[in-house]
């Protein structure tokens, strides 16, 4: 479920900025062309309800890193408003999932984290266990 929300998310952003921003999911080592975004799941949480049913909440960040190491103000203002309108409902093979508890802030390095929630109840399929017979012998005395 993780990964599928990572996938609708890098298309969501692709869908709003193009070609144009790079998407990176996985550590960059060295190279990270800018502006671009960086996705990452920060705090996945998996709750049992009755039979199969689970409740998933997952936290997200995507950060934004800017053209520019020193003016970056203004840009990260607009990109957050841009990255609410993108992300506040992606698709994914399930359906629409609405993102809630939308918070962002700026470090002093200038890169923009825009945390989301997505929460959303499922089915965990599990294999099918099927019923021996079982003999019992009983005694009375």
């Amino acid at each position: 479920m993780i990964n599928e929300i990572v996938v609708a998310i890098s298309k969501a952003l692709y869908n709003e900025f193009g070609e144009e921003y790079k998407i990176y999911a996985e550590n960059v080592e060295q190279g990270l062309e800018r502006p671009c975004f960086f996705i990452q799941c920060i705090s996945p949480k998996i709750k049992r309800f009755r039979g199969n049913r689970f409740y998933f909440a997952s936290q997200f960040v995507v950060q934004y890193f800017p053209s520019s190491t020193t003016d970056y103000r203004a840009e990260n203002l607009d990109m957050t408003e841009r990255l609410f309108d993108a992300l506040e409902f992606i698709d994914t093979d399930d359906g629409k999932i609405m993102g809630s508890d939308i918070d962002s802030n700026t470090n002093s390095d200038g890169v923009l984290s825009f945390f989301i929630n997505y929460n959303l109840f499922g089915v965990k399929e599990q294999a099918e266990t099927s019923m021996k017979n079982i003999e019992c012998n009983i005694r009375r005395s």
